[in-house]
């Protein structure tokens, strides 16, 4: 969270110990680890086959499920970048390129 001012932020919850399953919206999706450690984006594309594709439509339009990039900001440069993972308390947005939600996106527990 980028603030102007200095604030204490107070969280609750149960922490999660299993895959977590989202829908990811048509355009741009916001995200967060849901986890206490970092899970790399090439788990993440291997447990969910089949939507990070590019073909060739009929009228020879590419199709592009989701963007095969995960969008993250980095505030000591202040722009963004291409992130390789997911990290704890880190913010990162993806792009559903489908005119349908993606239901059942997994984001899969970290095995260590």
């Amino acid at each position: 969270m980028i603030s102007a001012v200095d604030k204490v932020i107070f969280v609750e919850g149960n922490a999660v110990n299993s895959d977590f399953h989202m829908t990811l919206q048509p355009g741009w999706n916001h995200m967060g680890c849901p986890f206490t450690c970092s899970v790399s984006w090439e788990k993440i594309k291997e447990a969910n086959p089949g939507i990070f594709f590019y073909d060739i439509g009929e009228a020879g339009i590419e199709i592009i499920a989701v963007a095969d990039v995960l969008w993250g900001y980095d505030s000591e440069n202040g722009e963004w970048v291409m992130k390789g993972g997911i990290d704890p308390w880190g913010s990162y947005w993806i792009y559903n390129y489908s005119d349908s939600p993606i239901f059942d996106f997994i984001i899969p527990y970290p095995i260590l």
